[in-house]
């Protein structure tokens, strides 16, 4: 029996050509830190989709290995926050190598022609699904300390910091120091008298009472885990 050949169009071959780009092209993706590199500032990654192979066999992606994390900085200054094992992350996919610039920061040819390969991943560490732990947004300014770990703020000539575990009772043992102060000036010397010497009886109280300072007013608190 003969059968009659049908070549595709050529707006079918582009169609699919198309197609296969798009599919083989590495540009977001979202993975998971399986490991972080404090020293070079670089994690591996696990990405959370699963690629379909040729065969049709669903497998997960390779590791990503030495992938640079973003920090934000400016200026000299800078804010960083601990990345731990688990953590989700935005991945960008370089269109060209970066090897060269990784290894010292300077402009260079890239080491060979790669494009968009999952070699030249870029994360971006904070991206949550909907079941996050992460509290709700609210109006405030928050910061959330994880338990045992330490706010620190630090300058040219001075360094703050704050134990994310203690951070409620610091502002708890403020709180009933101002209120001791207050019941004090109250109490006792804004009611207190001397006796004096050269006649009978007492002074009188105290003609200008006294008063603790008055407390800043602020939306800005720092949350402990």
């Amino acid at each position: 029996m003969n059968k009659t050949l049908q070549f595709p169009s050529l707006l079918d071959v582009l169609n699919g050509l198309k197609n296969d780009i798009n599919i083989s092209m590495n540009c977001v993706k979202i993975g998971i830190i399986d490991s972080f590199n404090q020293t070079i500032k670089s994690a591996v990654i696990q990405l959370v989709f699963k690629r379909t192979l040729p065969d049709d066999s669903i497998v997960s992606y390779p590791l990503l290995v030495d992938c640079p994390v973003f920090t934000l900085q400016g200026g000299g200054g800078a804010i960083q926050f601990p990345i731990v094992k688990g953590d989700t992350c935005i991945v960008l996919f370089s269109d060209r190598n970066i090897d060269n610039w990784f290894e010292d920061g300077s402009e260079s040819a890239p080491f060979n022609q790669r494009c968009h390969d999952l070699s030249d991943g870029i994360a971006l560490v904070g991206i949550n699904s909907k079941n996050s732990d992460l509290p709700d947004y609210d109006t405030n300014i928050n910061i959330t300390i994880p338990t045992s770990k330490k706010l620190v703020v630090s300058g040219t000539t001075a360094t703050a910091e704050i134990l994310g575990n203690e951070t409620l009772a610091l502002f708890s043992e403020i709180r009933t120091l101002r209120n001791e102060m207050d019941t004090f000036i109250t109490s006792v010397y804004n009611t207190h008298t001397h006796p004096v010497t050269s006649a009978p009886g007492t002074t009188e109280v105290p003609s200008a009472t006294g008063s603790s300072p008055t407390a800043p007013v602020g939306t800005q608190k720092l949350k402990g885990a």
